[in-house]
């Protein structure tokens, strides 16, 4: 997750401006967890099934847009490593199927 702060002019800042600001979470329940990556970049961690709510604040009373986040099982894709030739096609099982999309990227 990446958040994106903005001037008064509606100009993008840069990740210099955390030390005047003090970006910290809020979260809608405790089933998320936010840890800090570098500069704007955080990662959400699921700590339980369901379904919260995440947003951002900073010292100056500036909240950001509340983003909806679902928590689901760990999805278990099968199998799990696989050979293929130039022009293979493979069918890839997951379970369990959370009611949405999907995007699996594979890479060297």
């Amino acid at each position: 997750m990446s958040v994106q702060l903005f001037d008064t002019l509606d100009q993008p800042l840069d990740a210099t401006i955390l030390p005047f600001v003090k970006l910290q979470p809020i979260l809608g329940s405790s089933i998320v967890r936010v840890k800090f990556v570098e500069g704007l970049d955080h990662m959400l961690e699921g700590l339980a099934l369901g379904e919260t709510s995440v947003s951002f604040t900073t010292t100056a009373a500036v909240r950001s847009t509340v983003v909806n986040v679902q928590v689901f099982a760990p999805l278990k894709v099968s199998p799990r490593n696989v050979t293929l030739v130039i022009g293979a096609t493979l069918q890839v099982v997951s379970k369990p199927f959370p009611p949405t999309f999907i995007y699996l990227f594979i890479y060297n």
